[in-house]
């Protein structure tokens, strides 16, 4: 697992109770298995399902995927945990199924949904091959749908292309006057972010220019010794494409030179000698044919000059008042030097201006000075010259970038650095670290003008070094200074899924959490309770094994994290660890109810934390509890004159230990299930509000006061949304009771109204954390309120010391 980030991960806590939960239906025994989490993919994407197990299985542990939603697709490999999936289509959505069998005979599974997104399938047509010239040409591609855009995009632009209409599907292409092969491609992008790209097509421009130019005639110089060389350069002929192309060759002259590149416009001609040369640039092929000539006239030769070099401007941090400056030493018979200030500096002096190597002195430590350094040879009348400057720096460059690190915020791909700088030059950058597969670095030097400095391109998560320096091109010591800072890139990580709740075995000690990979994002596994700590050999391994556990109920958190700036997502698992079976559980007392009531089931709650309660029923057509794990579930669906026998099974990896209770389903009917609607909070100094029960088809229905700091008035205490007056500041709770059929229960749902509202909480600002413990301090609550810290993200371990203090120590 790579890590991305060097420094600490980010728990967040709340002020009051902020609830988040993420629903991955799925029951366990002995073994587990994930099936992912949801994903949103576009139709020309790949469908990969991957999953995962842990556990112990019948036989071989065969696992299957099997589709349960959606149009009738192919799974390639269904008893692969990893495994692609075709004949998917756009706009639809598809849920598969990952089930097995645990070793105690438990089936068990884990269902996953794949949304899949429209895109129109690119394609484009219309190669050709044509001369320069404008609307030489045109391209094609399909028509995008709704909603969707097209563009032309350009791969190599050997033969100068310019697209006309770069976002129309249909478009001319002008061609300059190079010659080569252009790549192109048809792209289209729909609004939902998906796109396709077109085969590539490949358009020819056969290149040429008119008119035709050999270049200028021109007399070369008489100070060389047997032959010379020049360059010729020539108007673009072509390049060999189509039989368009452009050829040197000689018409006259005193011998046969050589060409470096005969059919390229530019070449070099050497072996030249005295006398005057014609040259032909002939141009032909089916854009361009003809012909120019130059003619290059070589001067009888006198001799070599030694190319003069002064040596390399000098530039000093100090402020000395010498140095020494070296030319090349002459090698032809004859060559004198001579050192000449340029310039009027009377107090300089050249100690010895006729020798390669002089002092200077009498600088005055800040002008700058410029000499030339002159090869001679009289006898020849041939001279070679260079110049060489004397120069101070005295506006030394610096820069310091004034945050560290900097943190982009999340799914931006742009960081904002602020840096201040003194002294002459330029400021640049350049990444000189960065995520594998992102730059090459280092890269190239850019410059920026002001500060903060705003970068692109820092699409990967993870963690950048760009370093910033003042630069003046001058090769001294204190000609350039550099800084360093750290980026650090977040995208939203995928959904965490911990796998499957597990039941170990009985006196099993050991099993291996099965959370989803995480991919490039970072997963951590974390406890979060249990009868003892569990040692997390490699918290960051999706498929943890962990031992040492003793009887009773572990909880894990499985957290992915894609950076400090963005939310983590979390997803929790529970480990269910015995040694003897579970004892008698009461089912609670028969009953005779009226159909089309709820009913709370009233069950004994485990004994232990290691035990498991599940509710079934028989008959079992229509009837919904609203959780089967819970003791007192309430079930809904229940027909008249209909016995039905709910049991309670409670088991752990030893064993189950189960009781039945008769619930019988008179003629009568029953209430409806009661909604007082939903908890209202009124400004301070509200007098009435109106209630919002919901509205019973049969029976009756009352309002009634349950507590509130005086006697509310209910202007019809038998209307569902009567108006509630005589209000004070406070809180009131109001029950809404229904009640039909002789003998049938009523039902009773409870609304708060609270006037005078809560103070607002304020939460103190992010931090990043380099240590074991903070203090968070939010605002003080208000006269009879209370308030609670909870920590809603980040990897479970911290402890809130005073969770009901607004001041309080995290350790």
């Amino acid at each position: 697992m790579r890590n991305l980030y060097s420094i600490p991960k980010i728990v967040v806590f709340a002020l009051f109770v902020l609830l988040t939960a993420a629903n991955f239906t799925s029951y366990s025994q002995n073994c587990s298995v994930n099936a992912g989490t949801t994903q949103t993919i576009c139709e020309n994407a790949t469908l990969t399902l991957v999953g995962q197990k842990s556990g112990l299985f019948q036989g071989a542990g065969t696992t299957t995927w099997s589709q349960v939603a959606g149009p009738a697709v192919i799974i390639t490999n269904p008893n692969d945990l990893t495994t692609t999936v075709v004949g998917h289509s756009g706009g639809n959505s598809y849920t598969f199924r990952l089930s097995t069998t645990c070793e105690d005979g438990s089936l068990i599974f884990q269902d996953v949904v794949i949304n899949v997104l429209t895109v129109t399938a690119a394609t484009a047509t219309g190669g050709f091959t044509s001369c320069p010239g404008t609307n030489v040409g045109t391209i094609y591609g399909n028509i995008p749908g709704d909603d969707e855009s097209g563009s032309w995009e350009i791969i190599n632009n050997g033969g100068g292309a310019t697209v006309n209409s770069p976002n129309s599907p249909t478009s001319t292409i002008t061609f300059n006057t190079n010659c080569g092969t252009t790549t192109l491609r048809w792209n289209i992008t729909n609004s939902n972010g998906c796109s396709s790209s077109s085969n590539i097509i490949s358009i020819v421009n056969l290149g040429g220019v008119v008119p035709i130019d050999a270049g200028t005639d021109r007399t070369l110089s008489n100070c060389y010794s047997t032959v010379q060389s020049e360059t010729l350069t020539a108007t673009s002929g072509g390049c060999g494409i189509g039989g368009q192309q452009g050829s040197w060759s000689i018409i006259s002259g005193p011998n046969v030179p050589t060409f470096s590149l005969p059919n390229n416009s530019t070449t070099t001609v050497s072996n030249l000698i005295e006398g005057t040369y014609r040259f032909r640039w002939t141009v032909s092929g089916p854009c361009i044919n003809g012909f120019d000539e130059v003619d290059i006239t070589v001067p009888a030769a006198t001799a070599s000059i030694t190319t003069a070099y002064a040596g390399a401007n000098q530039q000093f941090c100090d402020e000395r008042e010498t140095t020494i400056l070296t030319g090349n030493s002459p090698i032809y018979v004859n060559e004198t030097v001579l050192w000449e200030k340029v310039g009027i500096y009377p107090d300089v002096t050249i100690v010895n201006p006729t020798l390669p190597v002089t002092q200077i002195t009498g600088l005055d430590g800040s002008s700058t000075y410029s000499f030339r350094y002159t090869i001679s040879n009289n006898t020849t009348g041939c001279s070679s010259s260079s110049l060489v400057t004397v120069s101070y720096f005295p506006d030394a460059p610096s820069v310091t970038i004034t945050q560290k690190p900097i943190l982009i915020s999340c799914e931006s791909s742009t960081a904002v650095i602020p840096y201040i700088y003194t002294g002459s030059g330029v400021t640049q950058y350049r990444v000189i670290s960065s995520p594998i597969g992102t730059f090459t670095f280092p890269t190239t030097w850019t410059s920026v003008y002001s500060s903060p400095a705003s970068i692109n391109g820092f699409t990967e998560i993870g963690s950048y070094v760009v370093q910033f320096r003042r630069y003046t091109a001058v090769d001294v010591s204190c000609g350039t200074e550099y800084d360093e800072v750290t980026v650090i890139v977040s995208e939203s990580p995928i959904l965490a899924n911990a796998g499957t709740p597990q039941i170990l075995n009985c006196n099993v000690p050991s099993t291996v959490l099965a959370g989803n990979d995480p991919g490039d994002f970072i997963g951590t596994w974390s406890q979060v309770g249990g009868p003892t700590t569990v040692t997390l050999s490699d918290p960051n391994a999706h498929n943890l094994g962990i031992s040492g556990l003793i009887p009773g109920l572990y909880t894990f958190r499985w957290t992915i994290y894609g950076g400090p700036t963005c939310p983590q997502n979390s997803d929790e698992v529970t480990v269910v660890v015995a040694s003897v079976t579970p004892t008698f559980h009461d089912a609670g007392l028969d009953q005779t109810v009226c159909s089309g009531s709820p009913l709370q089931l009233n069950a004994e709650i485990a004994h232990f934390p290691f035990e498991i309660g599940v509710w079934s029923v028989s008959p079992s057509a229509g009837i919904v509890f609203s959780d089967s794990l819970d003791h007192q579930a309430t079930v809904t669906g229940l027909q008249n004159s209909t016995i039905y026998t709910f049991t309670w099974t409670m088991k752990n990896g030893c064993g189950s230990n189960s009781d039945d209770v008769i619930i019988t389903v008179n003629d009568n009917i029953g209430a409806i299930a009661s909604n007082a609607g939903p908890d209202q909070c009124l400004n301070a100094g509200v007098t009435s509000t109106t209630l919002a029960g919901n509205n019973p088809p049969d029976g009756t229905a009352s309002w009634s006061q349950k507590s509130g700091p005086n006697s509310a008035v209910f202007t019809d205490a038998s209307l569902y949304n009567t108006t509630v007056t005589n209000l004070i500041d406070g809180t009131y709770v109001f029950l809404w009771t229904i009640t039909a059929g002789v003998g049938c229960n009523p039902t009773v749902d409870s609304v708060m109204i609270t006037i005078g509202g809560v103070t607002a909480s304020v939460a103190p600002a992010d931090v990043i954390l380099c240590g074991n413990s903070y203090t968070l301090v939010a605002n003080a609550t208000g006269s009879g309120e209370s308030g609670l810290w909870t920590q809603v993200m980040g990897n479970a371990g911290p402890v809130i010391q005073t969770p009901t203090s607004n001041s309080t120590l995290i350790t």
